[in-house]
Formats: C-alpha cells, structure tokens, sequence
C-alpha cells in the first residue's frame, strides 16, 4: 500500500482510495524513469474537473445522454486511478442517465461532488509530494 506521508488509506472525512491502484501504477514504471503516477495524477487533475462540469451542466439541463457520457468517462478515470467511491458513484449516475430515470440523479450528483472535492485534495497532495521526491 502507498505510504505517503499524510495520506492515509481512508478516514471517515477522505475519499475511498482503492491505493493498490495506485500503487501498480508504480509498478509499471522502470527503475530511473520518472514516477508514472505523477504523469497520470496530472492528467486526471487536468481533465476531470471538465468532466465533473459537464455531469453537473447535464444533471441540471436533464440531458440524460449527456449524464450517461460525462458519467461514464468521469468513472473510467475515478476507477483506473482508484478513485473506487466516486467511480461507483459514476457508475450509478451513468446507469440513471442511460435508464433515463433521474429521480436520484441529483443526489447522486451532490455525493459524487462531495466525493470528488475530496479525490482532488488527496491527489493534489500526493502529486505535490511525488513531485518533489
């Protein structure tokens, strides 16, 4: 499991971090080259919060093709970093969007921005520790 000074497994007020992601990430990478999770903790930094946008624009305009697509690629990279809460979250709002059954999408929205304000904090502060290792 990533130990990283300051960040644990997960607490009551943090995110659910599946850190085995994470960590084989790490592994992929070959001893001397750059750490790969900095390059793809970037990345993530980068384009989710676009995506975070435009689940919230489609939620709010009740465009459920819209829901399902920003949904989706929003829990295909909450998953692949590790990011299991929020890309469950993902998950069930994509499933809604498809169904087109937004009854809960809202809910559903509040709990996935909840959850991905505190993703961001968690990869925000490892990537700045990363990076100056």
């Amino acid at each position: 499991m990533t130990k990283e000074p300051g960040i644990s497994k997960q607490t009551s007020a943090g995110p659910s971090i599946d850190w085995s992601m994470l960590d084989s990430l790490a592994a992929l990478g070959r001893p001397g080259d750059p750490d790969m999770r900095i390059r793809l903790l970037d990345a993530f930094l980068s384009s989710a919060p676009q995506l975070m946008k435009d689940l919230r624009v489609a939620v709010a305009g009740s465009d459920t093709a819209a829901i399902a697509k920003a949904a989706h690629s929003l829990k295909s990279s909450s998953m692949n970093m590790g990011a299991t809460s929020l890309g469950n979250l993902c998950s069930h709002l994509e499933r809604h969007g498809r169904e087109a059954c937004l009854d809960r999408a809202t809910g559903l929205l509040a709990e996935a921005e909840d959850e991905f304000r505190l993703v961001q904090e968690v990869f925000a502060d490892l990537l700045e520790k990363l990076s100056k290792k």
